[in-house]
């Protein structure tokens, strides 16, 4: 478990068919051809530390004046030490599943250490203390952009090194992973994570993953998720040279084809994340999507389909920020987003707090709309006729104004036509017509927070036509004026104070 084969100039892709190298670099096969596991163990260097020893590939280009990048490479159970002979010990897990990562630790754009310790776990534990020591003895490494990897075993490894370490691992990317009963306690730590997982996968059922990715993100985990179909338990090579960051089936993408897997993982910094979510500023927005579905199956005992993961893209085409409402809290009150990104990705206090369950979801929307684009008006929470959904938007400043638009879509059908959807925020009401909508809204210009920084905003089908059935796709809130921290509360007594004495 954990070694592929990997084409060569003259090793065959598949029985009975050569591949061959070409001077573009790739073979006939298409696959590109890496550093051999051989040219690798010759570039590196061998260390122990405690019982377990492990390999060095040096940055090329780091210095005082240019500190880099750490990369630790977890191997999966195929190279246990206990497992192989002791001629391969310390050698075997240098083969062609992660030489992908070495030759992009020797780029310019991607220079960084990388360490691939030979440990002994089928979790892909490593000795205590080990990332604390090859900071103290490598040279010139950023200590803000310590980042973890692995698969199989090594996938786990990657979570509980994430899990331990939360302080020291600025990200990682785990491949063919485990759930584990520690994930709640990882997302709520902040840890950013990339999980690739096959479909295929007889290892660990996807299944476990779709359940990772979903705590991940209600315990405010900023992580990303990728399954890809007809690959099982391995493809390891093919995923760290990025072959499947843009190909999924559910799962996160790479955020519309914004960044690759590199890009991604060296973007992550404990400064950046380290910072504490802060209050939405005058003129900044954020938006919320309702509803997208990764996969769905049907239900045998209710015939409804059944929601495994909801997700959605974290970039749009303009470069705006989304942040998704997980599938668990469609029908159930409590706290679906804890901490929002604004438009250009940063945290704040922002919060969305379901108070009264919607009755379910649908993904029957049209696509293009004029307000956001890509798929953001194809899935929708729904409330039926005769119930009222309702949730808090949290985190807000006392007595701050705000602008609120809503909106949905949904495909009209031959016997009904009327999705109008009723709105009502601090006693004021607003419509919009879902139907195959690709422009309308309702829009509240200037709304106040109330003394507990809160709008409660409620949904319900129209009352005003009777219609079956009311609809929430996306909302954008947009602040307008932020008083000081305590200002607020002072108007908002003022101005009761006012209404009283008239």
């Amino acid at each position: 478990m954990g070694t592929e084969r990997k084409c060569t100039n003259l090793t065959s892709c598949l029985p009975g068919v050569l591949c061959f190298a070409i001077f573009s670099g790739f073979g006939v096969c298409g696959e590109a051809i890496a550093i051999s596991p051989t040219e690798a163990l010759a570039i590196s260097r061998e260390a122990q530390y405690s019982t377990m020893p492990y390999r060095i590939f040096d940055a090329t280009e780091a210095s005082a004046d240019n500190k880099v990048p750490l990369i630790i490479f977890m191997h999966g159970s195929g190279e246990l030490r206990s497992w192989i002979p002791s001629s391969q010990i310390n050698k075997k897990h240098i083969n062609w599943s992660m030489t992908p990562i070495v030759d992009k630790s020797r780029t310019t754009a991607f220079n960084s250490y990388v360490v691939a310790p030979n440990h002994d776990s089928r979790n892909g534990e490593l000795d205590a203390g080990f990332v604390e020591h090859l900071l103290a003895t490598l040279p010139n490494v950023d200590s803000k952009r310590v980042y973890v990897t692995g698969l199989s075993a090594g996938g786990i490894g990657t979570l509980i090194q994430s899990h331990e370490n939360p302080n020291l691992i600025a990200g990682g990317v785990a491949l063919g992973s485990q759930y584990k009963d520690f994930i709640p306690e990882l997302g709520a730590s902040g840890v950013p994570l990339w999980l690739f997982h096959g479909e295929d996968d007889g290892t660990f059922n996807y299944n476990q993953i779709d359940k990772m990715y979903s705590t991940l993100k209600a315990n405010g985990s900023p992580s990303r998720y990728t399954l890809k179909n007809n690959i099982g338990h391995s493809n390891w090579s093919d995923i760290y040279n990025d072959s499947y960051s843009s190909q999924y089936v559910g799962g996160h993408a790479r955020d519309l084809g914004k960044d690759t897997i590199w890009e991604w993982l060296f973007n992550q910094n404990l400064d950046v994340r380290n910072n504490e979510p802060r209050g939405l500023l005058e003129g900044e927005k954020i938006r919320i999507d309702f509803g997208p579905r990764s996969k769905y199956t049907k239900d045998s005992s209710t015939g409804k389909d059944s929601v495994e993961v909801l997700m959605s893209g974290k970039l749009d085409a303009a470069d705006n920020h989304w942040n998704d409402a997980v599938a668990d809290s469609v029908g159930a009150a409590g706290s679906v987003l804890n901490v929002t990104s604004n438009t250009t990705g940063e945290l704040t206090k922002v919060g969305l707090e379901i108070v009264d369950g919607f009755s379910y979801w649908d993904s029957k929307g049209e696509a293009g709309s004029s307000l956001f684009g890509d798929l953001k008006m194809r899935d929708t929470w729904y409330v039926d006729k005769n119930k009222t959904a309702s949730f808090k938007l949290t985190g807000l400043e006392a007595g701050g104004h705000y602008r609120l638009l809503l909106t949905g879509s949904q495909h009209g059908y031959s016997y009904t036509d009327d999705y109008e959807t009723e709105f009502t925020v601090n006693g004021e009401k607003t419509w919009y017509d879902a139907n195959d909508n690709l422009s309308d809204f309702a829009e509240y210009a200037d709304l106040m927070a109330d003394e507990n920084g809160e709008l409660l905003v409620e949904v319900m089908a129209s009352s005003r036509t009777g219609n079956k059935v009311g609809y929430l796709g996306a909302l954008e809130l947009e602040a307008l004026s932020v008083p000081e921290p305590g200002a607020g509360l002072l108007m908002l007594a003022m101005s009761g104070l006012l209404w009283r004495r008239r």
